[in-house]
Formats: C-alpha cells, structure tokens, sequence
C-alpha cells in the first residue's frame, strides 16, 4: 500500500493522506483500520455473499484488539508508525 500511494502522489500531483490501513492481505486479512479516529472494522471469512453485522472494535491499544490480531498486533503497529512518518497528515481544508 504504501508504493501505492507513492504512485498516487507522483500521478495526481497530490499529497496522498490515508484514512484507512488495511490489516494483513489474502488469507491473513483481519480487517481495516482507520487511522483520524482509532478503530477496526473486522473481516469475517467465509461468508461469500451473505451479509453480516459489522464489528468494531474500539482502539488499536484495546485487549480486544490484540486478541484479534494476536501475533500481528505489534507489527501492525509498526508499520502504521512507518506509514504515518512516510505519509502526509489528512487535512481536510486541503482536500476540499
């Protein structure tokens, strides 16, 4: 993801500020964070085309969240700290 937003910035001519940061890809997919308000929405495997209710968890520091991510949690954090050092803070006067 983060070559990506590289390839946005050098197209667009913008500065790419992610809202969200996915968590894990493929089969090790857990879910999406989003980064301005501290949450996980979590992915469910399985369920094909059946909807289901979306669960959040509440903090990236949260016990709920390490138990879901469990082995993944640290370096997930890490490397949201390398994509917020990397990345452009979202400013929403900028964007509009």
């Amino acid at each position: 993801p983060i070559e990506l937003l590289d390839e946005i910035e050098a197209v667009l001519k913008i500065k790419a500020a992610p809202i969200t940061w996915p968590i894990g890809c493929y089969r090790d997919f857990k879910g999406v964070y989003h980064l301005a308000d501290d949450y996980i929405i979590v992915y469910t495997a399985g369920h094909g085309h059946e909807r289901t209710e979306t669960k959040i968890i509440e903090k990236l520091d949260s016990d709920e969240a390490r138990a879901h991510l469990g082995d993944e949690h640290d370096r997930f954090v890490e490397q949201l700290e390398l994509v917020q050092g990397a990345c452009h803070e979202f400013n929403q006067q900028e964007f509009l």
